[in-house]
């Protein structure tokens, strides 16, 4: 996958699903453990103008969604400590959770 392809997944999913156009005002949540491609993430999409947190593995995204408001999440399946569908999980059963794009840039879930 080129890296070009996960900010313009972003960017659609923005748009499309959250209705969004002010880009720069979204604050994303990369949630990826390898952490050279997170960095490189992380990098692309604040220079896309993204507001970015970057998180390493499941427990402490669950830690940062719990802290902060999110409108998209950018979500590996598997993650150390607590994988990416657990991860939904307890999001969903606390209710509400910001929309979450799979790391290939495939839809799991939306807002």
């Amino acid at each position: 996958m080129e890296d070009i392809d996960i900010v313009k997944a972003i960017d659609t999913f923005c748009i499309i699903v959250l209705g969004k156009k002010g880009l720069i005002s979204l604050r994303v949540l990369v949630v990826e453990d390898a952490r050279d491609m997170n960095r490189l993430i992380v990098k692309m999409l604040k220079k896309k103008g993204y507001s970015v947190d970057g998180c390493f593995d499941g427990q402490e995204a669950l830690e940062y969604l719990l802290g902060a408001d999110y409108d998209a999440i950018l979500l590996d399946v598997m993650l150390p400590k607590l994988g990416g569908y657990q991860l939904l999980q307890q999001l969903r059963s606390k209710g509400g959770y910001p929309g979450v794009i799979s790391q290939p840039g495939t839809l799991l879930q939306t807002a």
